[in-house]
């Protein structure tokens, strides 16, 4: 399997995760929060974002993009 990762803070790391994706032999490609975002899911079975210093408000337009490509994971 291979997921999109969103990094929202430089400083954010996968911990944990990071393993248990690499036991399982998963791949993982990671774009920053400044990046634009793909305009597709294909190549990816799932996405992974954790938290972040941003604003939450859903109406920003990064943020807004981002609901959009949850929503097309689901």
């Amino acid at each position: 399997m291979n997921f999109l990762r969103i990094k929202h803070h430089p400083a954010e790391r996968l911990g944990n995760l990071e393993r248990w994706l690499q036991k399982n032999h998963f791949t993982w490609q990671e774009i920053e929060y400044i990046q634009a975002l793909p305009e597709s899911l294909g190549p990816y079975q799932g996405i992974i974002m954790l938290g972040g210093p941003m604003h939450v408000a859903p109406h920003t337009p990064k943020l807004s993009a981002e609901i959009l490509l949850i929503k097309d994971c689901i």
